[in-house]
Parts: structure tokens; sequence; C-alpha cells
């Protein structure tokens, strides 16, 4: 959304990286496998990889304790 944009582009001009990665890090973790589908559409990727707490409704081709992968 554009407050998050704002939020992040603001964080960015502070030079505050970590706030920056929190921000990215907390939206990503809220995908679901159509935002996935549809970044995968985009940039013609094939693969996915998730923290191992995220499971989503996509084939998992690799997990081990930290990561999932999935095949999108």
């Amino acid at each position: 959304s554009n407050n998050e944009y704002s939020e992040w582009l603001a964080s960015a001009e502070r030079g505050n990286y970590g706030e920056i990665f929190g921000i990215l890090e907390s939206n990503y973790k809220s995908f679901a496998a159509e935002d996935f589908q549809r970044l995968a559409d985009k940039y013609d990727a094939v693969y996915v990889v998730v923290e191992s707490d995220q499971n989503l409704d996509l084939d998992l081709v690799f997990e081990n304790e930290d990561y999932l992968v999935y095949e999108i």
C-alpha cells in the first residue's frame, strides 16, 4: 500500500536499514500463495523460499528445519 511504501521510503532516507528489513520481512511473511504466484509470473520465478513456519498452498519440493521451498 502507499502508506507502507511511504514508511519504507522514510526509513531509507534516514539510513535505517534495520527498520527497512523489518518492514519488508513482515510484508513477505504475510504473502499467500497467490501473492507469490503474481511475483513468479512477473519475474519468471520457478521456486519460492520461505521460513519453515510459512505454509503455502503450493507444491513443496524441499524442506529443512529452517526453510521450505515450493515450486510455483
